[in-house]
């Protein structure tokens, strides 16, 4: 046999060897979890979910109300010649945005978990560890795009806090 065929064939069998090791690492993992999920899932889920509460609670469309009307035109503490509406404008697109991105992530962390009331768990375990590495492009692609809303949001929030008027404070000791 040729050596560098020899080497390929030995890097493609320490490869396959990783692999599987990760996945029944995996599925022990996930067999010996009260909630039937690993830590990194327990941890996208609750960050999920989170997300999810935030999003709402920027009272963005909450119970039918439109929050940018309230932002003042003229010369009140938001107005800024319409660039405050703006920024909450997009950030409501990006709230929307980051729900959908959300309800996504957590469709498929729903997947990954295995009950613990059923039988044959070490199997199911170890087909949820299959899934869990199956899955792990598609999640890793949709935390990116949270990463990236965040850096919106953070972009859009920023400038809104120049129209917050901040209390001067007195120094006694001065």
């Amino acid at each position: 046999m040729d050596p560098f065929t020899a080497l390929g064939l030995a890097g493609n069998v320490v490869q396959f060897v990783d692999f599987a090791l990760k996945l029944i690492s995996t599925g022990a993992e996930i067999a010996g979890s009260a909630e039937g999920a690993t830590e990194g899932t327990l941890e996208l889920e609750k960050v999920c979910n989170t997300l999810n509460t935030f999003t709402l609670k920027l009272g963005l469309e909450e119970n039918g109300q439109n929050p940018i009307a309230d932002i003042p035109e003229g010369d009140g503490a938001l107005a800024g010649d319409g660039k405050a509406k703006e920024h909450v404008m997009a950030l409501k697109e990006i709230a929307i945005d980051c729900r959908t991105v959300c309800g996504q992530l957590l469709n498929i962390v729903k997947g990954l978990r295995v009950n613990k009331g059923t039988s044959n768990t070490r199997i199911k375990s170890f087909a949820a560890a299959i899934k869990t590495a199956r899955a792990g492009k598609k999640i890793s692609g949709l935390e990116e795009r949270l990463k990236r809303f965040q850096t919106l949001i953070t972009l859009h929030f920023f400038p809104l806090l120049k129209f917050v008027p901040i209390p001067r404070l007195t120094c006694y000791s001065c």
